[in-house]
């Protein structure tokens, strides 16, 4: 929903730095659901041990209006980082 909120219907054209305003986004997101206690942590480097990604975003290559975001998150029971993937259209 805080996606939609500040992309969707904003008539927002995707430029080089729109990915990267996404990821800022999902960032706030998910440290706004550590601070609510809903998750634990969300991945910020590479780590094959644990599972835990970074972050990122880019413009799909096929359907331009398309953001395509990666990223892990760890949950507060004793998990490594679970991957997520998922996509805004802007």
């Amino acid at each position: 929903t805080k996606l939609t909120d500040a992309y969707i219907g904003k008539g927002i054209v995707i430029n080089t730095s729109t990915p990267a305003q996404v990821a800022a986004t999902v960032a706030s997101i998910w440290t706004g659901l550590i601070r609510d206690g809903l998750i634990d942590a969300y991945g910020t480097k590479f780590d094959p041990s644990t599972g835990e990604v970074p972050i990122s975003a880019v413009q799909d290559s096929i359907e331009p209006t398309r953001i395509n975001v990666t990223g892990s998150v760890r949950f507060l029971y004793p998990l490594n980082y679970i991957d997520v993937t998922f996509f805004i259209y802007v």
